[in-house]
């Protein structure tokens, strides 16, 4: 729909044409709507949004006048009394540290206070061009286009990420796309070195968004599976087999770098998805490697087979990290009735019908469509847009 168009302006290999003019009007657009939509509440006066930001600015606070040695070793008084609070541990420390770097290099003279009220209001609207990067690389510029305005206008995210609203959801949803955007935007190189680059970019990314935000895990979920299903939509597994072992390292060395989520990331479910995906995914490389042309599909089976039996089993036996129960709960709707205090939460409740039709609307009626192209285009690019259609429907 974008191919071509008339040059505007060249420069030595550069062309600017009326194609690349529509898209930068329609990502301003996006960001400025999103910007004003998310900035509405400032009607009512500039102040934090809830309860948890004014904690969260407290900790970016300590950060800002005692430095991360001091912020590392806190114990806070002041809070869960009596025993106090170990604040890097019970907390999401990436949000904190993330904040005070920021407000160091773009401060600019402003109060803490106003930085982390404006903060969430700026991070939604560059993730409108986040989503436009990773949706381009899914399905091209025209649908990048769609999608970022769609993202502007959600009313789902702009609850969850308005003025004032200092709290892990605008960061984490932030670093979570990019980490994704920079693993298939490897996926797609065809050199390894640049590939493996990007893989680690991700991998820190999204390794800083699992410390930011827990609701982060999800994105686990989507790319073991793609891991997984790589081996049977792609001939050759070269560049995926090194982009996910960098990209995977380098997110649970990351995320476990932090006091949390720490280990409960590496032996829980979200990192030993990543860490099994990506064994599969060698181990087809080499099956499928070793195995006649003709066998390698049915050899490559046989191998997730044996892998589907053997996560089974180690699941059955507990032999991990368990998950807090309002995850289990995400992934199991109907655990909410075994404990009453994780269901009297409101951002805990099972989304209905209702809810669905009143987030997505006419999407739904197209969301068969796409799954339809999915299918019958087969690439890799394709069957991950797929599957991070259907886990984000159910999770």
């Amino acid at each position: 729909m974008l191919e071509g168009g008339k040059t505007i302006l060249r420069m030595g290999r550069f062309e600017l044409r009326m194609r690349h003019l529509l898209v930068i009007g329609v990502l301003s657009l996006a960001f400025t709507t999103a910007f004003i939509m998310r900035s509405y509440p400032s009607k009512y006066g500039f102040y934090l949004n809830e309860f948890d930001p004014y904690f969260d600015y407290r900790a970016t606070k300590y950060i800002v006048d005692h430095g991360l040695n001091a912020y590392f070793n806190w114990h806070d008084t002041m809070s869960w009394y009596p025993e106090g609070r170990n604040v890097p541990a019970t907390s999401q420390s990436g949000l904190h540290i993330v904040a005070a770097f920021l407000y160091k290099i773009f401060g600019a003279g402003t109060s803490l206070l106003d930085f982390t009220i404006l903060l969430p209001v700026v991070l939604g609207s560059l993730t409108t061009i986040v989503v436009f990067a990773l949706v381009r690389t899914l399905g091209g510029t025209t649908a990048g286009m769609f999608s970022a305005l769609l993202f502007a206008f959600s009313p789902a995210i702009i609850q969850r990420g308005n003025l004032g609203w200092f709290k892990s959801e605008p960061l984490g949803l932030f670093f979570g796309l990019l980490g994704v955007y920079l693993l298939l935007s490897a996926l797609k190189h065809k050199e390894v070195k640049y590939a493996i680059l990007k893989a680690i970019a991700g991998g820190f990314v999204l390794g800083l968004a699992n410390a930011s935000w827990g609701g982060v895990q999800y994105f686990s979920i989507p790319i073991s599976i793609f891991f997984i299903a790589l081996p049977f939509f792609r001939k050759d597994t070269t560049i995926p087999v090194y982009v996910a072992i960098a990209f995977t390292v380098i997110t649970i060395l990351t995320a476990g770098a932090f006091p949390r989520p720490g280990i409960s990331f590496v032996f829980g479910l979200a990192g030993l998805a990543l860490m099994g995906g990506t064994t599969f995914l060698i181990m087809a490389h080499f099956v499928k490697k070793l195995s006649e042309p003709r066998k390698a599909i049915r050899n490559t089976l046989f191998l997730l087979i044996a892998f589907f039996a053997l996560g089974v089993g180690f699941i059955a036996v507990g032999a991990y990290h368990h998950s807090s129960f309002r995850y289990l709960n995400a992934v199991n709707p109907f655990l909410s009735t075994q404990n009453q205090l994780v269901a009297s939460v409101a951002e805990h409740f099972t989304p209905t019908l209702v809810d669905y039709f009143t987030n997505y609307s006419i999407l739904l009626m197209f969301a068969g469509l796409g799954a339809w192209i999915a299918f019958k285009r087969r690439n890799d690019m394709s069957v991950f847009a797929l599957i991070l259609g259907l886990t984000g429907i159910y999770v």
